[in-house]
């Protein structure tokens, strides 16, 4: 069994279609709704572009400029919290 992509002009007219039915309290709480899962995308696009994996060039341009001498410690707190 193959599952179908909606057509999207389909699913506008039938939400067109229940909009209509709605009374206007309703409407208020669905535009709400709709704002939220806009900003929500919103967010998810931009944290899904600011998050990228690491590579081996991009730590090795931060090799040697470890200032301090609690790096011992720092490792140790991040063993911790992956735990």
């Amino acid at each position: 069994m193959t599952l179908q992509t909606p057509d999207p002009t389909q699913l506008k007219n039938q939400l067109l279609q229940e909009l209509d039915e709605l009374p206007t309290d309703l409407l208020t709480q669905t535009l709400d709704f709709v704002t939220f899962l806009k900003t929500k995308q919103r967010q998810n696009v931009q944290e899904s572009s600011e998050i990228r994996p690491s590579t081996a060039t991009s730590l090795l341009k931060h090799a040697g400029t470890w200032a301090g001498d609690d790096i011992h410690e720092c490792l140790e707190d991040v063993r911790a919290l992956r735990e």
